[in-house]
């Protein structure tokens, strides 16, 4: 580059030996020079690509790839106290909820390692004992794997019902009298509208269930084997979501507007609107379900919450946390 400007005479006329061997002299010079300029210029120029494309790999590449997978660290809300909620402590908190009683988990910690590949922990944040059971995982591009994953057993289909060997007319059951606590699996001689649970509750007030099965009416019979259900009284904490597409979508928001506490009276509108925002937020939502190797087919929660808005909630069963002597006594309550 640039020999153009190189002037092979110095002007008019020849030149003598001397100053024709000087020329030549300058004249290789200034290429030389050239060159070397120009590898230069090349070789600044290949090591910017290079250190370009190596940080592309190294920072860019890794994030491009998590755009095509679930993301477990994408903020799903923030909470009026400015905490954030990562996608996966939502979507943990929504399916255990409706699919796992008492085994209820409303925290994910994540830590993004790319390629859609993160860390995963789930610590229990309540306990009846104080025993804690935390989870580690692996999410690899959409495949979850937990490295205890009996916590996430789902056991609803063998428990609810009157199985010869667990129901015994309520008199002889195989619990000690000690300080342990147990969770007993209930299910009503008959299916209850929500009112009438609420009622039951205030009638035996020493039993209050922690997580109920539903089922769903149509015209005067009931379905049963949902396998789903809602948390009726137990241990949460506040999360952030989107309020104005899922009203009420975390049981933390259900007890703030009715401030429990106080009182535990959650009224019907307030427990449908939830119920159905969990079914909602469950439906627009699949891929988490997918990973936790429990698919439904697609629009089940949407009939289910379409139902439940015109119809209500109805439940057949419950679960309950308690002593033996407790759920002994439980026996022999009416219904």
């Amino acid at each position: 580059p640039g020999l153009e400007e190189i002037s092979l005479s110095a002007g008019e006329g020849a030149l003598s030996e001397s100053e024709a061997e000087r020329g030549s002299s300058d004249t290789a010079a200034q290429i030389r020079k050239l060159i070397r300029r120009a590898f230069v210029k090349a070789g600044v120029i290949v090591g910017t690509a290079v250190l370009a494309l190596t940080l592309a790999v190294l920072f860019l590449l890794p994030r491009f790839v998590d755009c095509f997978y679930y993301d477990p660290c994408e903020i799903a809300g923030v909470t009026p106290n400015g905490i954030e909620t990562n996608r996966m402590t939502l979507d943990m908190a929504v399916w255990s909820e409706l699919h796992l009683p008492g085994t209820y988990r409303d925290m994910v910690m994540c830590e993004r390692e790319g390629y859609g590949s993160y860390s995963i922990y789930v610590p229990q944040t309540s306990s009846y004992n104080n025993s804690f059971t935390d989870v580690a995982g692996k999410l690899t591009r959409n495949k979850l794997t937990f490295y205890n994953p009996n916590v996430f057993k789902k056991d609803v289909p063998v428990t609810f019902g009157r199985v010869s060997g667990i129901f015994d007319n309520g008199s002889e059951w195989s619990l000690p009298s000690d300080n342990r606590f147990y969770r007993a699996y209930v299910t009503f001689d008959k299916v209850m509208s929500y009112k009438e649970l609420v009622a039951w509750c205030d009638a035996n007030p020493a039993y209050s269930p922690d997580w109920c099965a539903m089922c769903r009416k149509t015209d005067e019979l009931y379905s049963l084997g949902l396998e789903l259900g809602f948390i009726y009284d137990d241990g949460c904490t506040e999360m952030g979501f989107d309020s104005e597409k899922y009203p009420l979508l975390s049981i933390f928001s259900v007890y703030v507007k009715n401030n429990v506490g106080e009182t535990f009276h959650i009224p019907e509108e307030d427990m449908t609107q939830h119920v159905v925002s969990l079914l909602r937020y469950s439906e627009d939502h699949r891929e988490f379900a997918e990973m936790m190797n429990l698919t439904r087919q697609e629009g089940e929660y949407a009939d289910l919450a379409d139902s439940i808005e015109q119809d209500g909630i109805y439940v057949y069963g419950f679960t309950i946390i308690g002593s033996g002597d407790d759920i002994r006594a439980l026996a022999q309550a009416e219904h």
